[in-house]
């Protein structure tokens, strides 16, 4: 399975399914309640070059989706992504119709990822030009696609709220990263105003998983941000007021934003269990924990994290996650397993550490996790103080 995408009512849904490890996926709809395919299979929908990607339409009647090329040169058929629509009780997929791809400028490795936000309808075309970090985004209008943002307009995300307007992460003047707001219909970058101004957390672009860095539920825009590694979520009303911040446990990431009618849910990852998911529910503040968990034999009860800084040699304070057995001394008598990695933006975030790291602790055995620069844990100037001709800053920081 490289990815499945259930319609909106969860009656169907649509997996890309690959042989032997190789990545090059075609499309297989199945009904939920039965298991049984529905329809034919889709080919060509999905390559390690790019990926792939999938949205319903609101009522599952149909979905847009990513397509390889099947003419032109040998050498193309794993590039130049195109955009084509699918209707459930059509004819087979070679008859499918074509939307977009060809007309716009796109790279040879246009990664394309189509989603329709929190509305229903055509969905929004994020494209990143291979794994640059320059975006291009395309919503449907009037029977055509237009441009709502260029490579050059640092815009790293967007979706359509309930109503259509069109919420956007902007990274423009703000390398942590700020939310803008276009009204419906309207997809015009000049007319986007600013609704939640760059903070002290960093905005993160859509995941090449293709998470986006924000939800709406019931009349709220939530918010994740990285702060130095692990998350926080805020929540503002839908012109930008912060109304509150939710109650995520201490060194831990949030990944996924999941609309649950009013409430919202976010997957939380620690270093000392498995993910799980929470329930958060505005009217109380408070967030439960729901049964949508991963299980582990490994254990880590008898483990605590402390996140502590590093003084690079520039005098920049390097933060280190330093996980130990419940009582252990740091005066140098314990080996010390040291990771770090600094480059593209990549952060280091929480994740369940799992069997070999439970075998180091029980050895005696201190693990530390290194947020050095060149990763996106403070926003694009963290990664900048990392790259090219400061990449030095990367080893100084890992060995501080």
């Amino acid at each position: 399975i490289d990815w499945f995408v259930p319609s909106p009512d969860g009656r169907l849904v649509a997996v890309s399914l690959s042989k032997g490890g190789s990545e090059d996926g075609t499309v297989h709809v199945f009904d939920v309640a039965t298991g049984k395919e529905v329809g034919d299979p889709i080919p060509g929908v999905q390559y390690p070059t790019a990926g792939g990607s999938l949205a319903w339409q609101g009522d599952g009647k149909g979905f847009w989706y990513t397509r390889y090329p099947e003419t032109g040169p040998a050498e193309d058929r794993h590039f130049y992504q195109q955009v084509y629509y699918h209707k459930m009780d059509a004819a087979p997929a070679d008859k499918d119709r074509y939307v977009f791809g060809r007309q716009i400028p796109n790279p040879k490795i246009a990664e394309i990822l189509l989603d329709a936000g929190f509305a229903r309808g055509a969905p929004l075309a994020t494209i990143e030009n291979g794994d640059s970090g320059r975006y291009s985004l395309y919503a449907p209008a009037g029977g055509k696609w237009v441009k709502v943002a260029g490579w050059d307009d640092q815009i790293v995300a967007g979706a359509f709220g309930p109503d259509r307007t069109l919420y956007l992460a902007s990274r423009k003047d703000a390398p942590h990263g700020k939310i803008l707001k276009l009204a419906p219909g309207d997809f015009d970058l000049r007319h986007a105003r600013t609704i939640v101004p760059e903070g002290d957390g960093t905005n993160a672009a859509v995941s090449e998983e293709g998470v986006l860095p924000f939800a709406i539920a019931g009349g709220r825009l939530y918010v994740k941000y990285l702060v130095g590694g692990p998350s926080r979520v805020d929540a503002y009303d839908l012109d930008g007021k912060h109304v509150a911040t939710l109650p995520v446990p201490d060194i831990a990431s949030v990944d996924e934003l999941v609309p649950a009618g009013k409430d919202i849910l976010f997957s939380v990852a620690t270093y000392l269990r498995p993910p799980y998911f929470d329930r958060y529910d505005p009217a109380t503040g408070k967030a439960e924990e729901t049964r949508l968990a991963e299980e582990s034999p490994i254990r880590f009860d008898d483990a605590e994290v402390v996140r502590d800084f590093a003084t690079s040699k520039d005098g920049t304070k390097v933060p280190v996650n330093i996980v130990r057995l419940k009582g252990t001394k740091l005066d140098k008598a314990n080996p010390v397993l040291l990771y770090g990695y600094g480059g593209y933006g990549i952060s280091m975030t929480p994740r369940f550490l799992g069997a070999e790291r439970r075998m180091w602790l029980d050895g005696g055995g201190v693990y530390a996790v290194a947020n050095i620069r060149g990763g996106g844990e403070y926003g694009e100037a963290w990664h900048r103080q990392g790259a090219l001709t400061h990449k030095q800053n990367v080893f100084d920081d890992f060995f501080a």
